[in-house]
């Protein structure tokens, strides 16, 4: 090594650090960019899914603990209440659903709290797809507006049906689409399917965002998932684990775990 000053040495670059995610991420994006025009190897993805780490369910529960036992001061708690009203995203998804429903739940979305002026709105209004545009005419521009797609709830129809409840969805002002995923293709280890049908709606979104729901209220679904890693055309999709309306059971913090 040539010296280059005081105490110094020339060396060559130090490696990257990577980590177990990285390194699935990047397989992930591999597979996405290699097979794009072809077929997804099945087997290459769910061995993907099955190779990503779980999560700690006793740290989880454990820091969800102390979190509760906290004392907050006056000041911070209003800003807490406020923070987390802000970010509600408030839904209702029933079939006796009418559009007058739906403008009282804007109502009350735009104006949680009437007799205080300072509340904020929520975060979006999340509906069924057929009541976008009735959301999107009450709540302007002021918030998002979120609707259920992709035969939500079951995710059961052929692909043309659920592309077609996506962009009528997109054309009616939702800014916004949850996606469900063939929970039965899943469970018999068709990941491939799963993973082109979430390309797919991602596509028909066009700008709106794609949020990608795994039921977990059925049993079965504890593998993680991941929606498509980026490629030049294809934003990345949020994933979230809850029990969709067919289930009965609720989320727990452990079931809760982001991607």
């Amino acid at each position: 090594m040539t010296p280059v000053g005081r105490g110094t040495t020339s060396q060559a670059p130090a490696r990257p650090h990577t980590t177990d995610r990285d390194t699935l991420i990047a397989d992930q994006t591999s597979i996405t960019n290699q097979e794009s025009d072809a077929a997804v190897d099945n087997s290459k993805l769910t061995s993907l899914l099955h190779g990503l780490p779980g999560v700690d369910q006793v740290g989880l529960e454990g820091r969800a603990a102390t979190l509760a036992t906290r004392s907050i001061k006056k000041d911070s708690k209003i800003w807490a209440i406020d923070t987390a009203i802000s970010m509600v995203d408030l839904t209702t998804l029933e079939g006796m659903d009418t559009d007058g429903k739906v403008r009282s739940l804007c109502a009350k979305a735009l104006h949680p709290d009437p007799t205080d002026p300072t509340c904020p709105a929520v975060a979006a209004v999340c509906v069924y797809g057929d009541l976008v545009a009735t959301t999107r005419a009450c709540v302007a521009d002021r918030i998002h507006v979120a609707a259920v797609a992709t035969a939500f709830p079951s995710g059961r129809a052929s692909m043309e049906v659920k592309l077609m409840d996506t962009k009528q969805a997109v054309a009616d002002g939702a800014d916004e689409i949850d996606m469900v995923i063939d929970r039965g293709a899943f469970l018999a280890g068709n990941s491939a399917k799963v993973f082109e049908e979430i390309v797919a709606v991602t596509e028909a979104c066009g700008d709106a965002h794609l949020k990608v729901i795994r039921d977990t209220g059925e049993a079965g679904l504890s593998v993680p998932l991941f929606a498509p890693a980026p490629a030049p055309s294809l934003p990345p999709s949020l994933l979230v684990n809850k029990p969709s309306s067919s289930t009965t059971t609720t989320t727990s913090s452990s079931s809760s775990f982001p991607p």
